[in-house]
């Protein structure tokens, strides 16, 4: 299946599943973006992997973002500051967008265990009521996201943090339940 099959970058991401190799690797990505590490090193290594998206969220903590095809450009002898350019629009005519490095930041803070999200992902009210956090996260606020987070993304009709966070829980505990499902069969 090619691109010009796809109407926008949506379908090709949603539709197309070449990408799918990537949700077994979400532990080497990870490392990528450990809080001590390089951000535009990162990137460098990110754009050799087609397909991973980055998951932004803003300096005001209200806005998420999804970057895709992101990579570096710079670092020569004439410039030798490098750029990270990456594309936020998901329609074919998207432009590149030059985001500036400064935004990115390590973000340490409490939060709720897996655990506390699950008891309260099927509603928005449940989930804004949480009281309390005590599991630590110290990560950056730029993640990387397997595809099936990224395909559960471009499906949301709202990207609230909250609705998105709501999403991602369900998907990964179901996810899990299908794993746990297909380890039981091939062992009977």
């Amino acid at each position: 299946m090619t691109i010009s099959r796809f109407s926008n970058w949506k379908d090709y991401y949603l539709k197309f599943n070449q990408f799918d190799y990537l949700n077994d690797c979400l532990s080497q990505t990870r490392e990528l973006f450990e809080p001590s590490s390089n951000f535009l090193k990162s990137i460098d290594e990110i754009s050799k992997k087609h397909g991973i998206c980055l998951l932004f969220l803003d300096s005001s903590k209200t806005k998420l973002q999804l970057f895709h095809h992101s990579t570096t450009i710079g670092g020569s002898w004439d410039n030798p500051n490098k750029k990270f350019i990456t594309f936020v629009d998901f329609d074919f005519n998207a432009n590149p967008v030059l985001v500036v490095s400064k935004l990115i930041k390590e973000v340490k803070m409490k939060s709720h265990s897996y655990h506390e999200f699950v008891l309260c992902c099927d509603s928005t009210d449940d989930f804004n009521q949480l009281r309390n956090p005590n599991e630590y996260f110290h990560f950056k606020n730029i993640v990387p996201l397997p595809t099936i987070l990224v395909k559960t993304f471009l499906e949301l009709p709202s990207t609230e943090p909250d609705q998105v966070a709501i999403a991602f829980y369900k998907t990964i505990f179901n996810l899990g339940k299908y794993r746990k499902s297909r380890r039981c069969c091939s062992f009977s």
